[in-house]
């Protein structure tokens, strides 16, 4: 079985390497030609590609042409991402042949997840295959192996009890919410972004009994529509600073390249509940932050302001 797989995930690579690592949807049909066409004048490392880049892994599933080493993918990733191979090669893993197709079955089916047995992984698999089939990166034995595994994920949820935890980094955030903070009914809950990760936060957060949600988006029209599912209040991005002044809890899932939110933004916040409450001398308000993308939203270092 002439497979080869290059990845790192949430056990082998903190999230400052996936993040660097990571393939934006508008990077994947360059990164794919890359590895399967020969326009660049070298031959290709692969006759067959899918990329699979989520919050908590990047993989590379291939057909490698004859070769194609373990050091020429590292090569790869290392001039895509303008990143030294020093940087990350340690954090890699590697497999050939029937490793691969058992290696993407267990992460279709949740069990290499983070949240184990999550949903959200099995749409990401077939978001990632479907992508790559859009671009003409697969051909017979990566349609063959992506079926199986695909199939492989459904039966374990159907079959067993795997997904009757929390189901996705949403929900365990939510629930992460929860017992910090006790009951949601009261608490000003605010969620950046417009995506799917975004839709589940805000499904879990209302059957946890939050009642007070505002949802900041880049793109108004998604938000908009988001918050009139849920009963939320919408804001432009722009007011994005006003949101947080009045947040008791974020939880942040955007497309964002770099951060969107750093200490001053926080630290504004924090003083602005201070001066609300009319009393200098109490303990600093509290306040929740909850990061699910990569690359990150939340600059590292708001993580030392007082209440955070």
């Amino acid at each position: 079985m002439n497979l080869f797989l290059a990845g790192l995930d949430h056990t082998t690579a903190p999230v400052e390497i996936r993040e660097q690592l990571a393939f934006s949807q508008t990077d994947l049909p360059s990164a794919l030609m890359q590895l399967t066409s020969s326009e660049t004048g070298t031959p290709p490392l692969f006759a067959e590609a899918v990329i699979l880049s989520t919050c908590n892994r990047v993989e590379l599933y291939g057909v490698p042409n004859p070769g194609t080493t373990a050091q020429h993918v590292v090569d790869f990733l290392a001039t895509f991402h303008q990143r030294p191979a020093a940087s990350f090669v340690h954090t890699l893993y590697f497999y050939q042949g029937e490793a691969v197709a058992r290696h993407l079955c267990a992460t279709a089916a949740g069990l290499r997840s983070l949240v184990l047995g999550e949903a959200q992984i099995q749409g990401q698999v077939r978001n990632a295959y479907e992508a790559a089939q859009r671009i003409g990166s697969v051909g017979s034995i990566l349609h063959r192996l992506f079926q199986i595994a695909l199939v492989a994920g459904k039966r374990v949820r159907h079959e067993t009890t795997i997904g009757k935890g929390a189901a996705s980094v949403s929900q365990a955030g939510v629930e992460l919410a929860r017992r910090r903070l006790g009951d949601l009914r009261g608490r000003e809950v605010l969620l950046i972004g417009g995506g799917e990760v975004s839709e589940l936060a805000a499904q879990n957060l209302i059957a946890n009994g939050a009642d007070r949600l505002t949802i900041v988006n880049r793109t108004s029209a998604r938000a908009a529509a988001l918050a009139e599912r849920y009963g939320a209040e919408m804001l432009d991005f722009g007011a994005l600073p006003q949101a947080l002044a009045r947040a008791d809890i974020v939880i942040s899932s955007t497309a964002a390249p770099v951060p969107i939110i750093y200490q001053h933004h926080v630290a504004e916040a924090i003083a602005h509940k201070q001066r609300a409450r009319a009393c200098g001398e109490c303990e600093p308000p509290t306040m929740l932050l909850i990061d699910l993308a990569v690359p990150r939203d939340i600059a590292a270092d708001v993580a030392q302001i007082p209440g955070v």
